[in-house]
């Protein structure tokens, strides 16, 4: 467990304090914890020991909220952690000041949750977790009507769309919608049948009829500018419906002056 704290006099960095390791630690329900699986466990720092960590090292400032989402079509209670076609817990540290996100409304009202605050996340989360922090947020919300009103990168897609000022990020998961494809038992098989390779794949095709519908291209020049071009990369494999993403820079399509170079490979 690494420990960062954030000066104020700096705001736009963290430093990792110290680390220690998990001992079991009784919960306040008086059940002894042997793994650090249960959120919210009060730590005796008597019982672990401390050591320093990544002296010298600063982490770059990239607050966004983890969570952003709407609420699925479903009758029952819903698992916040693995995330979906209707958003959540995306964890794509893209989702952060100046974007515009883009999901769909799948209830009435769509019951849209924002939280999950992050000072810092890279791409694949891979230890579990970000530097999570407290944050305050101030949004706009827009509704686009099927069809005309539809913002051409959006429509067509059946996944959350991140706007940049830079790119459109198209977010992909292993399963579109888990609640559906998985059955019964999704909300716990989700967590032992997710895999990139499909998360790769769906992204994958998510890019290419972006690609075909937004800006016209054939089958075989989508998939040379994905190749060429777009990025790929893994969200995170933390939340059980693992994510990877593909980011496609608008300047590809309005370089800067206009002008064009030819290359061959």
């Amino acid at each position: 467990m690494t420990i960062f704290e954030v000066d104020p006099d700096r705001p736009d960095e963290a430093r990792a304090v110290y680390q220690y390791r998990w001992t079991p630690q009784t919960g306040p329900f008086g059940i002894e914890q042997g793994t650090m699986d249960d959120p919210g466990i009060p730590v005796d720092h008597s019982l672990v020991g401390h050591r320093r960590a990544l002296d010298g090292i600063v982490v770059p400032a990239r607050p966004h909220f983890g969570f952003v989402g709407g609420a699925p079509r479903a009758a029952e209670s819903v698992d916040t952690i693995p995330p979906g076609y209707f958003g959540g817990n995306i964890d794509n540290r893209r989702a952060g000041s100046g974007a515009r996100i883009y999901l769909p409304v799948a209830v009435e009202g769509a019951l849209l949750s924002i939280g999950d605050g992050h000072f810092s996340q890279g791409d694949g989360e891979i230890n579990g977790t970000g530097l999570e922090m407290s944050l305050t947020g101030t949004f706009r919300l827009r509704l686009h009507k099927s069809g005309t009103d539809t913002v051409p990168g959006v429509r067509g897609r059946t996944a959350p769309v991140i706007g940049t000022p830079e790119a459109w990020v198209i977010q992909s998961f292993r399963f579109e919608n888990h609640l559906r494809d998985l059955g019964r038992s999704a909300q716990t098989d989700v967590y032992t049948r997710s895999s990139v390779d499909h998360a790769l794949r769906h992204a994958f095709r998510q890019g290419r009829r972006f690609l075909r519908d937004v800006h016209g291209l054939t089958e075989d020049d989508a998939r040379a500018l994905l190749s060429v071009a777009a990025d790929f990369s893994v969200t995170q494999v933390a939340d059980g419906n693992f994510g990877v993403h593909v980011a496609i820079r608008r300047s590809l399509f309005h370089p800067p002056g206009g002008s064009a170079r030819s290359a061959g490979a």
